[in-house]
């Protein structure tokens, strides 16, 4: 096969997830595969939406809705109004191809972070019984056209939270002092795991320049709430934006432009469509994989222990109230409106347009858009043109 000659030693095995989120994929928002009829109740105008995929990273129009969605979960539901800041953390070359061909290590490589960062907080602190809120999102591309480098997006609390959940504030110190915390949990995670010996650990902690990097992202405030949810999403984005990417017919070429972000000038790369397509597939996710975690004060655990105090101080005595949580409450209109940046309105009478049926049959599909096509319609004429559900 072409990808095991060319690209399997750089950009891993061909794994059994790829060939059916790539199926997915190709059907998204394909109307012959069936579509959800949007009508106004007034004028009775009316437009198709197709199905979209739900892949994550691969497609990067259901990977972007899925972001936006999420992040306001996050701003609505999780994220506290305290400080925070993006911490990303990096490892060298040489144990990268580890990750690539076992991607459990992955999860690993989260719980590393986590836990170096919580370490540092701590010692910032002084609070060492306590811990602040994370929310790790594993990234496996860089910035050059989606070549593999996996490392960390952690946006964490700027401080820790008491047991009795008080908020303490951090004080500063280098980031190097994260990279180093990281560093050895890495390496004593790999020689656990047999990965590495320990006569290789120990030559990496001798190097000077480590390979292992943090960066230090500034801190966002706590009415900052917007920049916040931007944030995160940047930190769980697709491998590729497609503004930046272009398709060179003669010379068969695909063109992408990225940002450097050490001198923030801006750089080309050009690759065959075969090679971007193996480089692409190196990041979808199994179907098990967690892509998104989260720790501390954040983690699951935690957010439940006390939600049932939260109950049982406000239960005492009284009768509950069960309601279901804000994201469930949402109107579909009002996450439309986040994904999609329109309202749901009628384009002609301005009236709010409702979803009728969803169509799913061959048949009854290809009579509607026939009959469409016969009167010459758009069947995605209105704000969703050109785009899937």
């Amino acid at each position: 096969m072409l990808h095991e000659e060319q690209f399997e030693r750089e950009y891993g095995p061909l794994r059994p997830v790829v060939g059916k989120v790539v199926e997915k994929y190709l059907e998204c928002g394909i109307l012959e595969n069936g579509f959800a009829r949007v009508v106004c109740s007034n004028c009775k105008s009316e437009f198709l939406v197709g199905y979209s995929c739900k892949t994550r990273m691969l497609c990067p129009s259901c990977h972007a809705k899925r972001l936006t969605i999420w992040s306001e979960w996050l701003g609505a539901e999780l994220l506290e109004a305290v400080p925070h800041r993006m911490i990303t953390l990096t490892v060298p070359k040489r144990i990268r191809p580890f990750f690539l061909w076992d991607r459990k290590l992955l999860g690993l490589l989260a719980r590393c972070a986590a836990l170096a960062i919580k370490l540092f907080y701590r010692e910032m602190t002084g609070e060492y019984g306590d811990v602040p809120g994370m929310v790790v999102s594993v990234q496996t591309f860089g910035n050059r056209a989606g070549n593999f480098h996996p490392h960390i997006h952690c946006l964490a609390t700027d401080g820790v939270f008491l047991s009795d959940g008080t908020f303490v504030r951090s004080s500063f110190l280098p980031p190097v002092d994260i990279a180093e915390l990281f560093r050895r949990e890495v390496l004593r995670a790999f020689v656990e795991r047999g990965l590495i010996t320990e006569s290789v650990a120990e030559n990496m902690l001798s190097w000077p320049h480590s390979g292992f990097h943090v960066h230090l992202g500034p801190v966002i405030h706590t009415d900052e709430r917007e920049e916040l949810k931007k944030t995160a999403r940047y930190g769980a984005r697709a491998p590729l934006a497609l503004s930046r990417l272009t398709y060179d017919r003669e010379e068969e070429q695909v063109s992408y432009v990225y940002t450097n972000p050490y001198d923030h000038a801006e750089y080309t790369v050009r690759v065959t469509p075969h090679e971007l397509i193996a480089r692409l597939m190196a990041h979808i996710p199994d179907p098990w994989e967690q892509t998104t975690k989260y720790f501390g004060f954040y983690s699951n655990r935690t957010r439940g222990k006390r939600k049932r105090d939260h109950d049982n101080r406000e239960c005492v005595g009284e009768e509950r109230e069960t309601r279901a949580p804000l994201h469930w409450r949402r109107k579909w209109a009002e996450l439309l409106q986040l994904v999609f940046e329109v309202n749901l309105a009628c384009p002609r009478c301005g009236t709010e347009m409702k979803i009728v049926s969803f169509i799913t049959e061959r048949e009854p599909v290809n009579k509607i858009l026939a009959h469409l096509k016969e009167k010459g319609n758009d069947a995605r004429a209105g704000p969703f043109a050109d785009r899937a559900a």
